[in-house]
């Protein structure tokens, strides 16, 4: 997989009439939308192109401190068509497809962004739309195929007639993020948005470390997590260097807290409850399935399930192979046959991503493991990795 060959156009060119102030520069959590949206994307490695217009001279300052690359459309008062075009003669030519994502929606999470990326390896002749309540939400992922089609008409109804020819290959990827649903065309659609960011942020790890101390969490269940946060980090990084859309992140904040409720009962969803009440629900999605998942792994490995086989990967403090593990298990579930056919199946899935990760990554988990992998992360300043 190129994650290189999968760039974004972000519109960010129209006259915020409705809004009468200049969207890209509204923040939503002390962050501008439009760096907002360009770091969605460079969180999981891909790249984006801002097409601007109307005020070009006040955004485009901010977009070279933060080495993020645009395009200006003089004719933007033609509408949001004439952007697109802008926008997508500005795409390298060996594009595979192409995410087109109005700066109005600015709090699609990054790991949406990858998740689309990740289901649609091969994009033919249609377009991945992410879907949350049953309903298409933004940004589209556009298959190459249909460019020469955007460069060349001008359909009365815009990119959404256009798009209407590719649904015959069009795929729904269902995903767990409102936010593809929400837009910012007015002052009170903004005012929503603006009170929902903070509740989009992924914790530092200095931040995770805090609310581990303030719950009260063991120190040796402390040390566990920061074990698993480093295998975590070393699986993902492999993948991010083989074109994976991974937000690494994301996957280290989960790491770092998937065991916050680890002595509770059916610890992992009780461990997601406290996460989602603490403010933090993309890292408590991301670490609610670390002891089972809920069904079989992707052919892509997500946050997700490298956090799975991360923490089978682990015990206390130190790490272990899965036939260690296995071993582990029968012995201590030896006079339980259920349990241990429920620990033989969650150990089978872990196999299953680590040989989707080993055949990405081109080398068995024990080389990745002991740091012959380069970490990912290089890229132009301001963004994070």
């Amino acid at each position: 997989m190129n994650a290189a060959a999968l760039p974004a156009v972000i519109l960010a060119a129209g006259l915020s009439s409705r809004m009468r102030e200049l969207k890209p520069l509204l923040p939503l959590d002390g962050v501008p939308a439009v760096l907002r949206v360009a770091g969605a994307y460079r969180d999981v490695g891909l790249e984006a192109v801002v097409v601007l217009g109307f005020g070009a001279e006040r955004v485009a300052p901010l977009l070279d401190a933060h080495g993020v690359r645009y395009v200006v459309n003089h004719d933007y008062e033609d509408g949001m068509y004439s952007s697109i075009r802008c926008g997508v003669r500005a795409l390298p030519r060996d594009v595979r497809a192409f995410f087109v994502h109005p700066v109005d929606c600015a709090l699609v999470r990054s790991e949406t962004l990858g998740l689309l990326a990740r289901s649609v390896e091969e994009p033919e002749a249609g377009v991945a739309y992410p879907v949350h309540d049953a309903e298409r939400g933004h940004p589209p992922l556009v298959a190459a195929a249909l460019r020469a089609a955007i460069l060349a008409e001008e359909p009365k109804g815009g990119l959404k007639e256009l798009l209407t020819r590719g649904e015959a290959g069009a795929c729904d990827v269902q995903v767990d993020d409102p936010n593809v649903l929400l837009d910012m065309d007015d002052a009170s659609a903004y005012a929503r948005l603006a009170g929902l960011a903070a509740r989009e942020r992924i914790p530092e790890p200095a931040a995770c470390r805090e609310l581990l101390a303030r719950l009260g969490t063991p120190a040796p269940v402390v040390a566990h997590s920061a074990a698993v946060a480093d295998v975590a980090h070393r699986l993902g990084a492999a993948l991010r260097t083989s074109g994976v859309c991974l937000d690494l992140k994301l996957l280290e904040a989960a790491a770092l807290l998937h065991d916050v409720a680890r002595a509770a009962p059916a610890h992992a969803e009780a461990g997601a409850d406290v996460l989602d009440a603490e403010g933090y629900p993309r890292v408590a999605a991301a670490a609610r399935f670390h002891m089972q998942l809920p069904g079989p792994p992707p052919d892509l490995p997500g946050e997700r399930e490298v956090l799975y086989l991360a923490d089978k990967l682990t015990v206390g403090s130190g790490t272990v192979d899965l036939d260690g593990k296995r071993e582990r298990a029968e012995a201590l579930f030896a006079g339980d046959p259920e349990a241990l056919d429920a620990a033989r199946a969650r150990l089978e899935a872990a196999r299953v991503i680590a040989a989707r990760i080993e055949s990405l990554a081109g080398r068995p988990l024990s080389a990745i493991l002991d740091g012959s992998v380069p970490a990912a992360g290089a890229g132009k300043p301001g963004l994070a990795q």
